[in-house]
């Protein structure tokens, strides 16, 4: 999978796309991939063809999968979801990273929140020696509490 990903970044081309002739590693370069080192050009453009068929195959299905991993969802990761992740390390890193990327850009926010802490406030508690067990003083109790209250979409930017 890493010579595939690192082929794809070099050749600037979707890893679905490429075609198994345009493999052609050269020994030097196997160096870097031991899983590769000793086997033959034929078996290595083979065993890209079942990875593409693969990929392409959950590239159909990754949208329709919940990775939802919260413990309401537990009986999700048993089924379907449950083999796509035990087979993630097949999937080419440049169709993870589209997808991951889709998401992050479908979810940023317009501005950035601003979160105000009262260093006034933590000051005195430390100052006092005492400990903020309420986590409500503290600076990081402030921000927990402040971050706690925003929606998360006022977080992404």
């Amino acid at each position: 999978m890493a010579y595939i990903d690192d082929f794809s970044i070099t050749h600037d081309k979707d890893p679905l796309v490429i075609d198994p002739e345009e493999i052609k590693p050269k020994p030097a370069e196997l160096v870097y991939y031991p899983a590769l080192e000793k086997i033959k050009l034929p078996e290595i453009r083979e065993r890209f063809r079942i990875l593409a068929y693969f990929n392409k195959q959950i590239n159909v299905i990754l949208p329709l999968l919940s990775l939802d991993l919260s413990s309401k969802s537990r009986p999700a990761v048993t089924g379907l979801a449950g083999v796509f992740l035990r087979v993630r390390s097949y999937i080419f890193g440049r169709m993870k990273n589209e997808k991951f990327n889709g998401v992050l850009s479908n979810t940023q926010a317009e501005n950035r929140p601003e979160i105000l802490i009262n260093r006034g406030k933590a000051s005195i508690l430390k100052e006092k020696g005492r400990v903020d067990s309420q986590v409500v003083f503290s600076v990081f109790g402030q921000l927990c509490n402040l971050i706690g209250k925003r929606a998360h979409k006022q977080m992404r930017d």
